[in-house]
């Protein structure tokens, strides 16, 4: 029997928004929910304002069952394929990561022929091109990134690279407004 919305004394209403790094499903409150759906929007609006193939975005949020291991938002363009659940990369290991983590600034990447270079199986298995990466950081700790994908080579534009530290703000913004 599912309890999902269901409610009880000193309880949160619940739903089954959140799927762990297992692929396991489990409840999280309404509160949270809604912290997602607001993400996932954010996410969207930035997908479509820089004409991106993929941009995600990367957490670690317990509370909302959300760990960078996997994608918490993520927006996709027709025949994109999907690397939300794909927790099979150390996320803070990768070279990229570790770049944004030290320098917590934007990376803009219009090609891979230079360092910080992205894992092989994004350009392999995932076809990616380009892309731009923003940390968002919370009390001097880089708790998230926002991911944006070409599926080609291509130069970013001062919009594109506007638009996606305007919506690192707003995740940024979200975080605090949720706490």
């Amino acid at each position: 029997m599912s309890t999902a919305g269901r409610e009880g004394p000193g309880t949160a209403p619940t739903t089954p928004e959140a799927v762990s790094d297992s692929g396991t499903a489990h409840f999280v409150d309404a509160g949270a929910s809604a912290l997602l759906s607001r993400m996932q929007a954010v996410v969207e609006g930035l997908r479509a304002g820089t004409a991106a193939d993929r941009t995600t975005l990367r957490i670690d949020l317990p509370e909302a069952g959300c760990s960078v291991a996997t994608c918490a938002a993520e927006s996709c363009a027709a025949g994109v394929r999907s690397i939300r659940r794909d927790a099979s990369l150390p996320q803070r290991d990768l070279e990229t990561v570790r770049w944004i983590e030290q320098h917590r600034t934007l990376l803009v990447q219009p090609d891979f022929s230079v360092p910080p270079h992205p894992p092989q199986a994004l350009l392999e298995v995932y076809g990616v091109g380009a892309q731009m990466l923003a940390p968002i950081v919370r009390d001097g700790v880089m708790v998230a990134w926002l991911s944006v994908h070409s599926m080609a080579e291509r130069p970013w534009s001062e919009a594109d690279r506007a638009a996606v530290t305007a919506a690192a703000e707003r995740i940024g913004d979200l975080l605090s407004y949720s706490e």
